[in-house]
């Protein structure tokens, strides 16, 4: 496999989620035709493999490949039998005090990577994610705040001071970048 290939797989498993094909142009450093020559080369090399190139148009992302699809039915279904921890609760956290965030936005309010945190709380349907001029965001569901006990965001404790302090973290992000 090629350079600019390797670097796309490396990229999309580092972002664990669908990117907007122009932040791979900007992230790679490559035109839109070496992009999609990587990606066709991609593609290719993960022919019969675990994991698969998903590309429905705007968006670039890696994806299990129907080869072990029982084996994640079945882990799913276990998944969302368990409890969630902190790392689930704090994430939604964000985003229930916060609004609608990219993905970005969280991990620089956490401080960590979530991307399987992201993954368990969709799996869960606790979070939705909803993709807008190309951008990714992340909201609280409904059910999700049924599972906080409250009927909607304005009701969490504290609301307006914890919101207006992510506020201030989200815009010190947004400087720095």
């Amino acid at each position: 496999m090629g350079k600019d290939a390797a670097r796309l797989e490396a990229l999309l498993l580092f972002l664990g989620e669908p990117t907007p094909k122009k932040d791979l142009l900007k992230y790679l450093s490559v035109t839109s035709q070496v992009l999609e020559s990587a990606s066709q080369e991609l593609r290719n090399a993960l022919n019969g493999h675990g994991i698969m190139l998903v590309d429905p148009g705007e968006t670039l992302s890696l994806m299990t490949g129907p080869v072990a699809s029982d084996i994640i039915e079945s882990l799913t279904k276990e998944e969302g039998e368990r409890g969630i921890g902190k790392a689930a609760l704090e994430t939604i956290s964000v985003l229930a005090y916060l609004g609608p965030s990219t993905r970005s936005e969280i991990e620089y309010v956490r401080g960590v990577n979530i991307g399987s945190t992201l993954r368990t709380l969709m799996v869960r349907g606790l979070i939705e994610r909803i993709e807008s001029q190309g951008t990714v965001r992340y909201h609280v569901t409904s059910e999700c705040l049924g599972y906080l006990g409250v009927s909607r965001r304005e009701e969490l404790p504290q609301f307006s001071e914890v919101r207006d302090e992510l506020h201030r973290i989200k815009e010190a992000y947004a400087n720095v970048e």
